[in-house]
C-alpha cells in the first residue's frame, strides 16, 4: 500500500515539477534527478537496509508491529550523520510485543511519539467506526488497536493478559 501511495503523489506531483526533476518509478525504487531518490527494502532483510548513508536520509517504516528488531538496528545504525536524518515508523498497535512496542513504552531512547486515533483523523469515516464499535465492542482488543491506536493488554486469543502477568511479578 506504501509504494502505491507514493506513485499516486508522484503522478501528482510530476506536473508541477516535471521542468525541474526527472521522475523514474520502479515497482519498489523511485528515482528523483539529480541525486534523491527512494527504495523499498524487506524489512526480514537487515543487511540490505544498513548500508544507506547520505547527509539527509528518511526511512519510513509502514507496517512496523511486524518489522524485527535487527531491521530496526540496523537502520538506527545508518542514521549517524549530524543533521537531517529521519526515521518514520508507523502500524496499528496490535499487541504489546517488538520493537515498536518498546519505543512506544520508552524502552528505546531517542524517538519522538505520535498517535492517532481513528475518532481523530478526517480521513475516517465515522459510521465506519460506529460499525467497528457494534461489531468489536469498545472494550475488544482489536477496536482499542485499530481504532483507538492505543495498545490493548491482550489480544482476543489470550488466556492471562501480559498487564496482570506484570503486576503478578511484581507482588509478593
Amino acid at each position: 500500500m506504501l509504494w502505491s501511495e507514493i506513485a499516486k503523489w508522484v503522478r501528482r506531483a510530476r506536473s508541477r515539477l516535471a521542468e525541474r526533476v526527472t521522475f523514474e518509478l520502479l515497482k519498489t525504487n523511485l528515482i528523483m534527478a539529480p541525486d534523491w531518490f527512494a527504495t523499498g527494502e524487506a524489512s526480514d532483510e537487515p543487511d540490505k537496509i544498513e548500508g544507506f548513508h547520505a547527509e539527509k536520509i528518511l526511512y519510513i517504516i509502514d507496517e512496523a508491529k511486524a518489522v524485527p528488531r535487527a531491521t530496526f538496528e540496523a537502520i538506527e545504525g545508518a542514521l549517524t550523520t549530524k543533521d537531517a536524518k529521519e526515521l518514520v515508523a508507523s502500524t496499528p498497535p496490535l499487541s504489546k510485543t517488538g520493537y515498536f512496542y518498546d519505543i512506544f513504552s520508552r524502552k528505546v531512547m531517542g524517538y519522538k511519539l505520535f498517535h492517532t486515533s481513528c475518532l481523530d483523523s478526517k480521513r475516517v469515516a465515522k459510521s465506519w467506526v460506529e460499525d467497528r464499535k457494534k461489531q468489536w465492542g469498545e472494550k475488544n482488543p482489536v477496536y482499542i488497536a485499530r481504532v483507538l491506536g492505543e495498545f490493548p493488554e491482550a489480544s482476543e486469543d489470550t488466556l492471562i493478559p501480559l498487564n496482570l502477568i506484570e503486576a503478578a511479578i511484581d507482588r509478593v
